[in-house]
């Protein structure tokens, strides 16, 4: 009985151990398997951020069904409180236009939905850091 109760601990353990280390892998960790880890992982939350579109995108590729090109994207990303994280997201079949602000739904690495919206709903702190004074 002993026996069983340590191999059980230790099982719990383990898996306990495996979601905290996904949990950190994948901060700012802007690879496929990261989005693929926060998908599952239970102590990836769910929130809103903010970006300012880019004037180029990191990458173009053809979508392989439909030939439509899609533009990928890896920038910073703030929460309302002004938290940074960094973030890559694919905008399917257009190219965004520079300068615009996004809002975002994540959890942890991976990109829900995004949407377009004016500068006045972006949350101070977040608009703060997203135009700094030079």
């Amino acid at each position: 009985m002993r026996r069983f109760l340590t191999s059980i601990v230790a099982g719990i353990t383990i898996v306990v151990a495996i979601i905290f280390g996904l949990y950190f892998y994948s901060y700012n960790n802007t690879s496929d398997i990261a989005s693929l880890f926060d998908r599952i992982n239970p102590l990836a939350k769910t929130e809103e951020v903010y970006i300012k579109v880019p004037k180029e995108y990191e990458e173009k590729f053809p979508d392989a069904v439909s030939r439509i090109d899609n533009y990928t994207y890896i920038q910073e990303s703030y929460n309302k409180e002004g938290k940074a994280r960094k973030l890559k997201f694919v905008s399917f079949g257009k190219e965004l236009k520079a300068g615009k602000y996004l809002q975002i739904r994540i959890k942890g690495q991976n990109v829900k939905q995004w949407k377009e919206v004016p500068e006045s709903e972006i949350p101070q702190e977040a608009l703060i850091k997203l135009n700094p004074k030079s």
